[in-house]
């Protein structure tokens, strides 16, 4: 199977529509939405997803953000996504590097122009995930290639 945003849309539009979520309770659906995003991705040697930092605490922290400031809670739903991916791992997998918060620009963006309540809001945020996700370089070493280390996309 491939990275597909809208394996998460069907989650989050239950997930935001809330209309006053805990904190808690959102942030762990969040988590858990994203994990079984990222379970249906493989490395350049289709090796398949195994896990990632789970950033629990710091998911549920973005969505403690007072009355939920735009930039403020943009950066930490993108810094804990950031971080989590950060830990990600695939079979045969040696390293993974992201580029950095590419996700950033979309969360403020859906931020400042969509209630949390809404589906485009939904959307953007799984969209913004599948961006950041996607920039992941995975370098794998596999039996096939006489474990000669090679790089490509987490798709």
């Amino acid at each position: 199977m491939a990275l597909v945003p809208a394996v998460m849309y069907p989650e989050f539009i239950s997930a935001f529509a809330t209309p006053t979520p805990d904190p808690t309770i959102i942030g762990m659906r969040v988590v858990n939405n994203i994990t079984n995003y990222l379970s249906t991705g493989n490395n350049a040697a289709f090796g398949t997803f195994v896990c990632w930092g789970f950033p629990y605490g710091q998911m549920i922290e973005a969505f403690r953000t007072p009355n939920l400031i735009p930039e403020i809670f943009a950066l930490k739903f993108s810094m804990a996504v950031y971080q989590g991916l950060l830990g990600l791992y695939t079979v045969f997998q040696v390293n993974a590097v992201s580029p950095g918060l590419v996700m950033l620009p979309s969360v403020v963006a859906a931020a400042r122009k969509f209630n949390i309540n809404s589906v485009p809001f939904s959307i953007e945020i799984a969209n913004a995930i599948h961006l950041q996700a996607s920039s992941i370089v995975i370098t794998v070493s596999d039996p096939k290639t006489l474990f000669i280390p090679y790089p490509g996309p987490f798709i």
